[in-house]
């Protein structure tokens, strides 16, 4: 089902032994399995907070020259592509003009 109704981004991964909870999408939260609580991972995102996320980084890549740590454009088509019908975006194409 797709809506088109606001709310929260999140990401929760599900694994055997816990579930990680990306909430907002900054912030990981692990709970292990068999706890009721949520314990929060810190991460090092000291350039993030003075930076887009993850714009240092690729600035970084791209300076250097690099590699296979940088999409090239015809696979970000086709990432965007998948992208649009996994959230069923590829029915609403946007009008011309």
């Amino acid at each position: 089902m797709v809506t088109r109704a606001p709310g929260q981004w999140r990401l929760e991964v599900n694994t055997r032994s816990r579930k990680l909870l990306f909430a907002p999408l900054k912030q990981l939260q692990v709970q292990k399995h068999g706890r009721c609580s949520f314990e929060t991972l810190y991460l090092d995102d000291n350039l993030d907070c003075h930076d887009k996320p993850r714009y240092h980084r690729q600035v970084e890549l791209f300076v250097a020259g690099g590699g296979d740590d940088l999409l090239a454009l015809t696979d970000l088509a086709g990432l965007l592509q998948l992208c649009e019908e996994i959230f069923g975006y590829a029915d609403t194409a946007m009008p011309d003009g």
